[in-house]
């Protein structure tokens, strides 16, 4: 009998609209392009071979458990959502969420590792995340204070700025779906759970975007908008569920909660909410203002831009706004800028890899640079945010800019602003390497380096790029660089011609 082909998420990813389409955000200046996703680990082997599971459940993720795992090499303790294929019966939302988390890149958002795909399960190492749910965090509370849950909505509207800019809608927004980083005062809260993410914006052969209507009934009933009842509705149905979890935040019960589900939905329908109960007389009238402005119909809702410049979150918010950065980052910067194009590929996959932690200055910085909250530092922002540095900034942005979308995304500016210590760490060096030398022979050839800088929108990346590579760090001129080649290529500065 003729073995069944396993379904592999690979095949899947060529055939997909969606995920043609999630790709396709990026637009083509560059050959030569390093984008995060591309180093993203992506392992058919036995995940049991580089992590050990400590027994410990974290929770219940769309399709499976999530497990506590200790990496091997390291120690380190991070999340593993195992997800059994029996229960993959929606290929789609499936790979939504995978390829979500690939391509998403924003401090509010969970961190996506790397990939295990075997025979029964595919396995998805995300960072830990221990602070628990804001769901908690509300009912050990009861409600928040006012300044408490502006700083937190922030967050939430700073993380749907950047999904929708990347033309994506979560669907599921609820308490439940964000996390804590750590238990400290003041944790940087994070989105989860892209199980029934949507791309919403379709590109057609002319070229010409068009954003999509949605008829899927999907989520959790207390948070659906009125027209995703309807069965007819747009991304602004994330930020009715926003305006939701701020009236939550701020009394400690839902704004729309019938017997059962159909009183649930007729009344959310009817959009029939009110202010009357106690706890509404010590709040203040902008922030009853903002909930009225967001829990309406949805033609006459503000937009997630819109909730940022309202005066309950400017009032409520003390973030600095001279949207400086401090020489350390700029010598970085400039360094990076300098950089051979391998040592810039290992950056970004270590920037990939690394704890918020050990990033903290540098997150602070983009956050305080990227002063619209849209996840992006453009030109603009950065010459703000360098105007007490007069430097090359159009050059910088250039070169920081590695995936040439004309903007510098998180994950590339925590590249470029790497401390030496953990860019030439001996352990994330050797990582790196490994990543690389897909055959595991020693060396890196032309064709893993081809493989690995692989970009999707393009057939293949020019052969000159791959020789320049190669030029750079090849010394002994044998076509390939092994490891003691790729650790000095780390110390090297670009020749430039």
């Amino acid at each position: 009998m003729r073995k069944e082909r396993i379904w592999s998420l690979k095949d899947t990813e060529m055939y997909i609209e969606e995920i043609r389409l999630l790709l396709m955000v990026y637009k083509i200046k560059d050959s030569f392009k390093l984008k995060k996703e591309l180093f993203i680990y992506q392992r058919t082997g036995s995940v049991y071979e580089f992590y050990e599971f400590t027994g410990k459940v974290l929770g219940e993720g769309g399709f499976g458990q999530v497990h506590e795992v200790k990496e091997k090499d390291t120690g380190r303790l991070l999340a593993c959502k195992q997800i059994p294929r029996s229960k993959i019966r929606n290929q789609m939302r499936f790979i939504n969420e995978v390829l979500a988390l690939k391509n998403c890149d924003h401090p509010n958002i969970v961190k996506l590792y790397e990939v295990f795909e075997e025979e029964h399960d595919v396995f998805l190492i995300q960072e830990k995340l221990n602070g628990g749910e804001l769901f908690d965090y509300i009912t050990n509370r009861d409600y928040l204070t006012e300044a408490e849950a502006a700083k937190i909505f922030s967050q939430i509207i700073k993380s749907l700025i950047y999904c929708h800019k990347m033309k994506l809608t979560h669907r599921d927004l609820k308490p439940e779906n964000f996390m804590f980083k750590s238990s400290k005062p003041n944790s940087t809260l994070k989105l989860i759970d892209f199980g029934y993410a949507r791309i919403f914006q379709k590109e057609p052969n002319d070229g010409k975007a068009k954003i999509l209507r949605m008829r899927s009934k999907v989520g959790t009933e207390n948070f659906m908008a009125p027209e995703m009842i309807l069965r007819n509705y747009s991304s602004s149905c994330d930020i009715w569920a926003a305006g939701v979890i701020l009236y939550i935040m701020l009394c400690g019960f839902y704004p729309f909660e019938g017997e059962d589900e159909e009183e649930t939905f007729r009344l959310i329908e009817n959009i029939e909410y009110d202010f009357d109960d106690e706890v509404f007389d010590s709040i203040s009238d902008e922030a009853k203002d903002l909930i009225s402005k967001i829990l309406t119909p949805e033609k006459d809702r503000i937009t997630l831009e819109q909730v940022l410049e309202h005066p309950w979150i400017i009032k409520n918010l003390e973030e600095p706004d001279d949207g400086a950065i401090n020489t350390n980052l700029i010598d970085r910067l400039k360094k990076f800028s300098k950089s051979t194009k391998l040592r810039k590929a290992v950056a970004t996959l270590i920037a990939t890899q690394v704890t918020d932690r050990s990033v903290f200055e540098s997150t602070n910085a983009f956050n305080k640079i990227d002063t619209n909250k849209d996840g992006y530092i453009t030109l603009d922002e950065l010459e703000r945010g360098m105007a007490s540095h007069p430097t090359q900034v159009k050059h910088i942005m250039d070169q920081v800019d590695t995936d040439k979308n004309e903007k510098i995304n998180y994950n590339e500016f925590i590249a470029a602003t790497l401390k030496d210590k953990t860019l030439k760490n001996c352990f994330s060096i050797n990582k790196a390497f490994d990543f690389f030398d897909k055959n595991k022979d020693g060396q890196i050839d032309k064709d893993e380096l081809q493989e690995i800088l692989q970009d999707s929108d393009i057939d293949r990346v020019e052969t000159n790029i791959i020789k320049g590579i190669l030029l750079e760090c090849d010394v002994n001129n044998d076509g390939v660089i092994d490891k003691k080649e790729f650790f000095r290529c780390m110390s090297l500065k670009r020749q430039d011609p």
